[in-house]
């Protein structure tokens, strides 16, 4: 993938963010072919949106696929209280401060 084709994915998929619309899958020739063309895009779309990569987020992966996107550090959220437990921890049934 050349970086211009990296750039025109990147602002396709940035300018459905900005406008919350869906659209089709990217057109063959802006569709990342690797795992680094994919990352190389997500990264131009967080450079494009002023919005720094605060996590990822995957799926559970398999021989042929992988699904990786990042978590904007815009939307994460700090807790208020260190002491914060997640559900599903042993004897917690819901996120409330410890």
């Amino acid at each position: 993938m050349t970086p211009d084709t990296c750039r025109q994915a990147a602002i396709t998929l940035a300018s459905r963010r900005l406008s919350g619309s869906r659209g089709p899958l990217l057109a063959a020739e802006l569709a990342p072919a690797t795992l680094d063309d994919a990352l190389a895009i997500q990264q131009a779309v967080s450079e494009l949106l002023g919005n720094a990569i605060g996590g990822w987020k995957c799926g559970l992966p398999d021989a042929e696929r992988k699904v990786v996107a990042p978590i904007y550090a815009s939307t994460v959220s700090v807790p208020k209280s260190p002491n914060c437990r997640l559900a599903g921890t042993p004897g917690c049934s819901s996120s409330t401060p410890a």
